[in-house]
């Protein structure tokens, strides 16, 4: 019963997103949460599309995902290789592992508000190294 009560909490936490951002509900925003929300790392919008592809076109999820973009709930970060998607409260970076793709969340401090002869600025900032254990 108490999973029930999470889950029905997480699904209405949504559609307040959602509804705070001016979209509305539709199937295809809520299984691309739901997918970012459960895989909890960065992710292309082919594996959104291999994971989700009895559901929803290819089109749609490329479609939604900008939609969700432009809303600020979703943040998408470029790799080397193509641009990666992740949910989160707010934007921040990541350093990926070159050799076993491990990745670390890094916290963004950047405040772009004031720029003069600019506004709606956007950054993206790429990091990738050696952990640790692929250091050794």
């Amino acid at each position: 019963m108490q999973l029930f009560f999470v889950y029905a909490r997480m699904f209405f936490m949504k559609e307040d997103l959602l509804k705070q951002a001016g979209l509305s509900k539709t199937q295809a925003r809520q299984l691309i949460l739901d997918f970012l929300e459960k895989n909890q790392n960065l992710v292309s919008a082919g594996d959104i599309y291999s994971a989700l592809s009895a559901h929803l076109d290819r089109v749609t999820v490329y479609r939604n995902l900008e939609i969700l973009e432009k809303a600020g709930l979703v943040f998408r970060e470029l790799s080397e290789k193509e641009a990666l998607y992740y949910l989160a409260d707010k934007q921040h970076h990541h350093i990926t592992c070159q050799k076993c793709g491990f990745t670390q969340c890094l916290p963004c401090d950047h405040f772009f508000k004031k720029i003069k002869n600019f506004s709606q600025v956007k950054h993206q900032l790429f990091l990738s190294g050696l952990c640790n254990k692929c250091n050794k």
